[in-house]
């Protein structure tokens, strides 16, 4: 009896534990496909998002290329090459330059020294063969040269002038002209003709018709009795 109580009791404890692991199996059977699926969704959505920005990428490389190689063109020929090029030159002609930029500055100096030294020289030696300049030379001097530059000044306005149209200035030059005339064809005419032409040329050029008409009538009368004779 003892013996089948144990054997049936051992078989309950058996079937009592045996009932929650199979329930434990299926649990983590349960928490592996969940993991498997998760992983599975992150791998394809991680090769997803990859192919999307390696597509982008390279749509957006073929388009930056030529700005890529023009500013590399332009970093490597145009800025650095010539700063190479200039630190070089610097590096080399580094105390050529400060031996000229000294050079000058010794030239200038001296140059300048030698100039007063002339300038004191000269006056000393001046001084010594003709004497001090008095003030009044001075004076004089500076006199004669706004002078002079009055006179020039009064000769010009005097030429504007002269250049102005004036209208009784034309007049005078119109009777030179006529009188010069007058002179010209009485050298032609007889003595009593130009002894009229002068007394006549003598008066004012402006006269009524009248006696321009007897003027005509004069000189007209003096041929006829020249031919007469």
């Amino acid at each position: 009896m003892p013996i089948k109580r144990y054997i049936v009791l051992s078989s309950l404890f058996s079937i009592a534990y045996s009932e929650p692991l199979i329930n434990e199996l299926t649990k983590t059977e349960q928490f592996h496909a969940i993991l498997k699926s998760l992983k599975a969704a992150f791998f394809i959505s991680f090769h997803f998002f990859k192919i999307i920005f390696s597509f982008i990428f390279t749509f957006t490389r073929l388009f930056t290329r030529p700005i890529y190689w023009i500013l590399n063109f332009t970093w490597t020929y145009l800025i650095r090459k010539p700063l190479a090029l200039f630190s070089y030159a610097n590096s080399t002609l580094y105390p050529i330059i400060l031996f000229c930029l000294a050079a000058a500055a010794c030239g200038l100096f001296i140059g300048g020294c030698a100039g007063f030294a002339s300038e004191a020289f000269s006056s000393v030696v001046i001084t010594a063969t003709w004497g001090p300049q008095s003030k009044k030379s001075t004076k004089q001097e500076d006199e004669l040269v706004t002078e002079s530059l009055d006179t020039k000044e009064e000769d010009e306005k005097k030429e504007m002038k002269m250049n102005r149209w004036d209208p009784g200035s034309l007049y005078h030059k119109f009777n030179k002209e006529h009188w010069k005339e007058s002179v010209t064809t009485a050298s032609r005419l007889s003595p009593p003709v130009l002894i009229r032409r002068m007394r006549l040329s003598s008066t004012p050029i402006r006269k009524t018709r009248k006696n321009s008409w007897n003027w005509d009538e004069d000189e007209q009368d003096l041929i006829k009795k020249s031919i007469c004779k």
